[in-house]
């Protein structure tokens, strides 16, 4: 017994301090053996550990998976909700262009960035030729199409703007 125990303490824990104590008493005899590297708990208490260290991860991400989820979800809609707010054109700022005007005086009336998410019925449209056209939010409202202001420019000045259906 003790023979094959040292074999395992060997194999299995090299280099480990083993410590071999034999306890006789007048009807049996105990015979211990240990190793620096062996585990003072049972095995399953060390079955135990692990299951609640696989439970506690695996609650982390049951839990942390739908708050990322949610995070992303919150950022990206108000990234989008900035960038739909931050390209609508006020209809009378529509209104005070005009065909023939320079681009840097047109400027001054437009809001900081273009709609860049053009549906594709709107991308199907002909522009004039020779143009450069820009495209506008005609209002706020997030959760509704709303009308496109396209305005159009040949160098620059404004030579179109139409009103694009939502």
């Amino acid at each position: 017994m003790v023979q094959e125990s040292l074999t395992n303490a060997i194999k299995h824990a090299p280099g480990s301090t083993v410590r071999v104590s034999i306890a006789r008493q007048a009807d049996r005899t105990e015979v211990r053996v240990t190793n620096s590297a062996a585990p003072a708990a049972p095995e399953s208490a060390l079955r135990l550990a692990a299951a609640r260290r696989s439970t506690r991860r695996r609650f982390a991400a049951a839990f942390a998976a739908p708050v990322g989820l949610a995070l992303l979800t919150l950022v990206s809609g108000a990234y989008l909700a900035q960038q739909l707010t931050t390209c609508v054109l006020r209809p009378v700022d529509f209104a005070a262009l005009r065909p023939g005007q320079d681009r840097v005086e047109a400027d001054r009336l437009l809001p900081e960035r273009q709609f860049r998410y053009l549906p594709d019925a709107v991308r199907a449209l002909p522009v004039p030729p020779g143009t450069d056209c820009a495209y506008y939010r005609s209002n706020g409202n997030l959760l509704d199409q709303v009308d496109l202001y396209r305005l159009c420019y040949e160098g620059s000045r404004l030579v179109a703007k139409d009103v694009l259906p939502g």
